[in-house]
């Protein structure tokens, strides 16, 4: 074969292998054209529909403090009494150097303060007490609270040393996001056998009690929401709590007691959270496609 007719062959087969590329790059893009066109309308539903679901209104973000039952920045956490007895489900914790002693049946992990995970837990909780002391309240209520009484989702001030009373109702109205905070400046107790109940679709994850001064449990007490206190916390025999006790300043006590951190429901709140984040993410991405 000559350089004539080599040459000859070779553009023919550059020119064949321009054409079959050029045709492939057209497959493809037609194929994108049409998945674009099947998933664009099917992604901006999800959104749209799922938009209520993902609506967590004034809920704080906890970080690390979710994962734990019962943490102190500042103070001891002690167990009396028979120690297998108190049941907690979740971490405890101390950011400081007074020790965890006391507790027998713990499924969680215990954090001081050399770990990490406590001075973590110190700051993520920091945030969070700063971020419901700043919550407006809409409304203001008395100081002694329960008696029956049922309230809806919002921010309730109670104006002074407050109490709980026999039964309080939290109404979520069918919204399983409705949000209860409830906040005082001084101390918070409540009497033997008080109850908070949560009715139409209200969740121990969405409430949240901030108080500020020192925190005491009667015994038999059922409380529910996390608990995020500026002095020590008491929680008496018999106390069944679904939620957290958290304070950035003072001892906690427990006396046979049931704590159940509220954090599989956390934690499904924020997977959901983030898959709405990638499906808007995913939304933007088959736009510029």
């Amino acid at each position: 074969m000559n350089h004539v007719t080599f040459l000859k062959s070779y553009v023919t087969l550059l020119s064949r292998n321009r054409l079959t590329f050029a045709l492939w790059k057209l497959i493809h893009k037609l194929k994108i054209i049409k998945m674009k066109s099947i998933l664009l309308p099917i992604v901006t539903a999800i959104i749209l529909l799922s938009c209520p679901i993902f609506t967590f209104g004034q809920s704080p973000d906890l970080g690390s403090a979710a994962n734990f039952a019962l943490f102190t920045s500042v103070g001891a956490v002690t167990n009396s009494g028979i120690s297998y007895n108190t049941k907690i489900t979740g971490n405890v914790g101390t950011n400081s150097a007074p020790t965890i002693t006391g507790f027998g049946n713990v499924d969680g992990q215990m954090h001081y303060v050399s770990d990490p995970a406590s001075a973590q837990c110190a700051a993520d909780l920091l945030l969070a007490y700063n971020t419901l002391g700043a919550a407006v309240p809409d409304s203001t209520i008395g100081v002694v609270i329960g008696n029956g009484d049922t309230l809806p989702a919002g921010i309730y001030l109670m104006p002074g040393a407050a109490s709980l009373n026999l039964n309080l109702f939290l109404d979520a109205k069918g919204d399983p996001n409705a949000v209860f905070i409830f906040k005082t400046t001084l101390a918070f107790s409540t009497s033997a056998n008080a109850k908070v109940n949560l009715i139409n679709g209200a969740l121990a994850c969405n409430v949240f009690w901030k108080l500020d001064g020192a925190v005491t449990m009667g015994s038999g007490t059922t409380f529910r929401g996390t608990i995020i206190s500026g002095g020590s916390i008491s929680l008496g025999t018999n106390d069944t709590l679904e939620g957290r006790a958290l304070t950035i300043n003072g001892a906690i006590l427990t006396d046979q007691v049931l704590i159940l951190v509220v954090g599989v429901q956390f934690l499904v709140a924020q997977y959901l959270q983030r898959l709405h984040q990638l499906l808007v993410m995913l939304y933007f991405l088959l736009l510029v496609l």
